[in-house]
């Protein structure tokens, strides 16, 4: 095998991409076989575009690892971060030959795996049944977290908006092995976290100041650890009425 493929074979080999699929369905060895046929892209530093706006959506990306964003910045320099890709995310997917509708970009230093071959064998109908199956559930996800964002930007308070981003990532990771003992990496600086959640970067650091001082996260320099999963997921279902605001000054 070309030392420039995925190595086929164990889900250790295939790293955060087999765990994400596995999480959806389980691998038969044709599905990790067209796995390990995907040619490795390269590595990519933090910043580098993995699709561009308005580039047909034709040429899908796993990452094997790092962080990358879905963004669209408007011409006075303010950008907003749509959707958020961790280990294992399938970029820039679509069953439907559409121009992106912003661009994607690496937030962290990643590897990434080139899958428009994964789009060939589907639309010949040559997939096999388990990655067709990861396919549609991807697509699927992308839908419902797009429609999440919405909501979380229009109708959610500021520390609901956090406390739901906070769960969408502990669960993500968490399908991949990234999480240990509720901690887990988060190359997310406050300007990111602002620019995804419509907030100032100085209103971002009070939200995250509260939830340290109600002994709900705990945060050190690009790490989380969620201290108290059930007030967590309070504020992320939008039950502000019920408990009460949590003042963030």
């Amino acid at each position: 095998m070309s030392k420039d493929t995925i190595p086929r074979g164990t889900e250790s080999r295939l790293g955060a991409v087999a765990r994400r699929l596995e999480a959806i369905v389980p691998l038969s060895q044709a599905d990790r076989e067209v796995l390990g046929r995907l040619p490795h892209s390269g590595e990519f530093p933090a910043g580098h575009e993995l699709i561009a706006l308005g580039s047909v959506l034709i040429a899908p990306k796993f990452l094997l690892s790092g962080w990358a964003c879905l963004s669209r910045n408007l011409t006075d320099g303010r950008r907003q971060i749509v959707d958020l890709f961790v280990p294992g995310d399938l970029v820039g997917y679509c069953s439907r030959s559409l121009p992106a509708r912003g661009a994607y970009h690496l937030i962290a230093d990643g590897r990434c795996a080139d899958a428009a071959h994964l789009r060939e064998l589907q639309f010949r109908g040559d997939l096999p049944d388990g990655l067709r199956t990861c396919l549609r559930r991807i697509e699927d996800e992308q839908q419902a977290r797009l429609v999440d964002h919405i909501v979380r930007l229009g109708s959610m308070y500021s520390h609901e908006r956090f406390a739901q981003l906070v769960q969408d990532l502990h669960r993500r990771l968490d399908r991949v092995g990234m999480v240990t003992a509720d901690s887990f990496a988060v190359p997310l600086t406050q300007e990111m976290l602002g620019d995804m959640l419509g907030m100032s970067a100085v209103h971002v650091n009070r939200t995250v100041q509260v939830f340290r001082r109600e002994k709900i996260l705990k945060t050190s320099p690009g790490r989380w650890q969620i201290l108290d999963h059930d007030r967590l997921g309070l504020f992320a279902s939008g039950e502000h009425g019920r408990l009460g605001t949590i003042h963030v000054a």
